[in-house]
């Protein structure tokens, strides 16, 4: 097993200086509801990227009455997904029989690149390069669209507060506002390119 824990993404109960944020809700144990609202399953881990202290992938068992013989565990991005704190539920994206094709993920240590690609490549914009910024760049691993509501923003998904702070948070908000002002047609609700600084 991997013993270098300051790159890459891992399963975050390996990661034991490691939490999900007090701002952050828990889904571990949460059950998992496809978009054709059948259960599936339920959260087992968090998949954390320990350089940005982010959640990138669920790891879910997928239970048995889906599989047709036995329980398997499954990589979800977190942009697949949102949380119904409600009725603490994870509800998909996709339906259960595109969750069912999803390639068996064996829980432990460092997930590799080609399982990460593995587990996009059934997705329709897959082909589609990353934007700038990199491989987690994509929509798929859009953590405000996962938490919702309870989107802490300036928190990071596993870790501590982040150094940007109230601060941070209000010149963001600054910058969205000036943004719409100068009726700039790339900028977006939110973080986005266009403001002040690289996200």
């Amino acid at each position: 097993m991997d013993m270098d824990r300051t790159t890459g993404t891992y399963p975050l109960d390996e990661l034991g200086d490691f939490k999900v944020a007090e701002s952050d809700i828990d889904p571990r144990g949460w059950d998992v509801m496809s978009s054709d609202r059948q259960k599936i399953g339920s959260v087992k881990d968090l998949m954390v990227d320990v350089e940005a202290m982010k959640v990138r992938y669920l790891v879910c068992d997928i239970d048995r009455e889906q599989t047709g013989s036995h329980e398997r565990r499954v990589l979800m991005p977190v942009g697949d997904a949102r949380l119904d704190d409600n009725d603490d539920l994870v509800l998909m994206d996709h339906t259960a029989a595109f969750i069912r094709q999803l390639p068996a993920y064996e829980l432990g240590g460092r997930i590799a690149r080609d399982q990460e690609d593995s587990v996009l490549s059934r997705r329709a914009l897959a082909d589609a390069p990353p934007v700038d910024g990199g491989y987690y760049q994509r929509p798929e691993f859009d953590s405000q669209k996962f938490y919702g509501s309870r989107y802490s923003g300036d928190s990071n998904s596993a870790g501590r507060e982040s150094e940007k702070g109230m601060l941070g948070r209000i010149a963001d908000s600054i910058d969205d506002l000036k943004d719409r002002l100068d009726a700039n047609p790339n900028s977006r609700p939110g973080r986005d390119v266009t403001d002040r600084r690289e996200r």
